[in-house]
């Protein structure tokens, strides 16, 4: 969850004023010019953030005399050009924002009827640069490169910059000699390594490349923000389903090369009060469910040990979502630990954000989530 003031986090669950503004950036993705929402040229749009952390967005604005209709490159809507998109509350008198995220402008379209003209656009987060890149040659890493290293090394060729990488790979290097041959898509890419090193990446809100460790059933965060009912609840309705279509209790990850002995390691969802409890002799309440994950850059039983914790806490996860609309808080993110709390549906637990979409304008926000417990 962003970072907010006080006063931002008390108004929110307060009647209070909107404020909405777009950002357009230059190449070195300093401010260019700024648009704003109502009683400006904002108006509507939305941000939507799904389960990977992708970010896009649609946005609308006004466009009179063909004011914004992009022509060239240097057209502040012109394809790929940056953009960033704000939300936030009027505090004590002034806006207080968030940043929803920063985009590259994708689709721009004009509309011109009797009643003016609008520019529709459609944006995607910065990975959108990395996803029709591809390895131009064979690409090798030695053996002991920081992680990341590769990443950025990669990221720079993808089109990504020189600037803008959050990058924490928990001291984490290369286990093995990595080649990447010529025509592998460069994106993929990358997410397999964080995978096979139980690090997540994603593009945050800012437009940085984030590395970090992945979430495990032992790396939890404390819930960033409690949805209840009462006189100053955001929370406007809820929708609460149950699933075992992709629910999984039992992990296995093993490291398979030619030039190693095999490493394998296990994660069982081992909780007696879960709803998937797998214990070894398989007496669980719906039996041993396996999802299995193999890679030769694998190296060892720790490492697989590592990756598995990380895989389980996704696959095992599934079984019962929350659907939530509610008046809109931009701070929130996708991946943050909420608390949901709603007598009439018997929900008092927390979940993950999932999906989220923010609009700017008028209307509710709404995001989708997996309810978390313990699995030991």
């Amino acid at each position: 969850m962003q970072a907010t003031s006080a006063a931002f986090a008390a108004a929110v669950r307060r009647s209070h004023t909107r404020a909405t503004r777009v950002v357009l950036l230059d190449a070195e993705m300093t401010v260019d010019e700024v648009l704003t929402g109502d009683g400006g040229v904002v108006l509507d749009g939305y941000v939507s953030t799904d389960a990977d952390r992708r970010r896009s967005c649609q946005l609308s604005i006004a466009n009179p005399a063909g004011t914004w209709t992009p022509e060239a490159p240097g057209d502040p809507f012109y394809p790929n050009r940056l953009l960033r998109l704000e939300r936030g509350i009027i505090v004590d008198g002034a806006p207080e924002y968030v940043t929803l995220g920063t985009f590259l402008v994708d689709r721009p379209q004009v509309t011109v009827d009797r009643a003016g003209s609008t520019l529709s656009i459609s944006g995607q987060d910065r990975i959108k640069l990395a996803l029709k890149s591809r390895f131009t040659k064979p690409t090798r890493y030695d053996e002991g490169t920081p992680l990341a290293d590769v990443v950025r090394s990669i990221a720079v060729a993808a089109g990504m910059g020189q600037v803008l990488y959050r990058l924490d790979d928990a001291g984490k290097s290369l286990a093995v000699d990595r080649t990447f041959d010529t025509g592998l898509d460069r994106w993929p890419a990358l997410i397999g390594l964080a995978r096979d090193y139980a690090l997540a990446l994603f593009v945050d809100a800012a437009g940085y490349l984030v590395l970090q460790p992945a979430l495990s059933t032992g790396s939890l965060p404390e819930p960033a923000w409690a949805f209840t009912r009462g006189p100053e609840a955001i929370m406007i309705g809820l929708t609460k389903d149950w699933s075992d279509d992709r629910l999984y209790n039992h992990v296995l990850v093993s490291g398979e090369a030619s030039d190693l002995v095999p490493v394998a390691a296990e994660a069982r969802d081992l909780n007696p009060a879960s709803p998937a409890y797998n214990p070894p002799d398989g007496t669980g309440p719906i039996g041993d469910r396996l999802w299995t994950y193999t890679s030769a850059m694998i190296r060892s039983v720790e490492q697989a040990q590592e990756v598995a914790d990380a895989r389980l806490l996704e696959v095992a996860l599934i079984e019962e979502g929350i659907s939530v609309p509610s008046v809109v808080h931009p701070a929130i993110e996708g991946g943050d630990v909420v608390s949901i709390v709603e007598p009439i549906s018997h929900t008092s637990d927390d979940y993950i954000v999932d999906t989220l979409s923010i609009p700017l304008g008028a209307g509710a926000m709404t995001l989708t989530s997996r309810k978390l417990r313990s699995l030991s």
